[in-house]
């Protein structure tokens, strides 16, 4: 078992279209990630999540990934479903 501590954290709307988080935090490197819906997520400095799309990743429904990011970054998320969700963004310090 591995303990972390978090920072600041935002809930991103999972829907129809892609939508994008705020900024992380510039000293950010890690962020933990879950959403209660299928959804597929892109992480950049301006990114677009895209449904089964290039440069996005599928996360299952209450999956819990761990992802590396740079400070300043954004993720994006976009549902996999007809039912849309929140997608929980947490920054690991």
């Amino acid at each position: 078992v591995v303990s972390v501590n978090y920072g600041s954290s935002q809930v991103v709307a999972a829907g129809a279209s892609s939508t994008q988080s705020t900024a992380f935090a510039g000293g950010t490197s890690i962020i933990r990630v879950s959403c209660d819906v299928a959804c597929w997520i892109s992480v950049g400095t301006n990114p677009t999540a895209a449904d089964a799309g290039a440069n996005s990743i599928f996360l299952p429904a209450n999956a819990i990934e761990f992802l590396g990011v740079s400070g300043g970054g954004k993720i994006a998320v976009i549902r996999d479903t007809t039912t849309s969700g929140s997608l929980s963004v947490a920054e690991v310090i």
